[in-house]
């Protein structure tokens, strides 16, 4: 997962950069070990860097970072979904066959994708409960605690969902095949600098998820090795 997330917001720093300068794409390739350029290994430094910088600054940094993410993320996702309206011309029943359409051309049966994507449910809520104990430390009562989730965690989880489930099924629509991944979909449209606000919300969501879900609790496991 930290790979991954690394991964992600590396390529979209990278695509930032081409957007400016294209010749960047013809940076040396550093051979199918790494199976990426120069430049996008760069990329991927900075945003290391920059996950160190704020680490160094403890929760109090993290906690600012994430309160300006969320809400961005939250803006990007309804952008995102009016993309998928206006792109499918409102046509909500094509939107909801799409899936549908998919699983037809793919031969692929319902219980034979259920059982991964339970499982795929699963693992991202262990991850979660493991990592909530690392915030809700730092709350007033267990009260407030189970408020917070109450509120906050099914809510923003269904409404992400939602607009994962509605923009992937327009992709079929638009592009013929299930484009799953934001910044694999901003590739599909034409270069432009409008795409550098969409890729930094990107990088800054993805920079936010991997150091809570990621780098907090073992910072705190670091730190208690070596109480002060």
């Amino acid at each position: 997962m930290v790979r991954n997330s690394i991964l992600q917001a590396g390529n979209a720093l990278y695509i930032i950069f081409v957007l400016f300068f294209p010749s960047l794409m013809t940076s040396t390739y550093l051979g199918n070990f790494l199976s990426i350029d120069l430049w996008h290994l760069i990329c991927i430094i900075i945003i290391i860097i920059f996950q160190m910088f704020v680490i160094h600054f403890g929760m109090p940094m993290i906690k600012k970072i994430e309160v300006f993410a969320a809400p961005l993320l939250l803006l990007l996702g309804i952008i995102l979904l009016g993309w998928a309206w206006v792109a499918t011309r409102g046509s909500t029943e094509s939107i909801f066959k799409a899936s549908e359409l998919l699983s037809q051309k793919s031969h692929i049966g319902f219980w034979t994708e259920f059982w991964p994507g339970l499982t795929a449910i699963v693992g991202f809520w262990a991850t979660l409960a493991l990592n909530i104990p690392d915030f809700t430390r730092f709350v007033r009562s267990q009260k407030d605690q189970i408020l917070g989730q109450a509120m906050g965690m099914p809510t923003t989880m269904t409404l992400i969902s939602f607009i994962g489930i509605i923009a992937t099924s327009a992709t079929i629509i638009v592009f013929g095949q299930a484009i799953w991944n934001p910044i694999d979909l901003i590739g599909k449209f034409k270069p432009s600098y409008f795409l550098v606000l969409p890729l930094l919300g990107l990088i800054l969501a993805t920079i936010c998820c991997n150091m809570a879900e990621n780098m907090v609790s073992s910072a705190n496991d670091f730190s208690n090795l070596l109480p002060k």
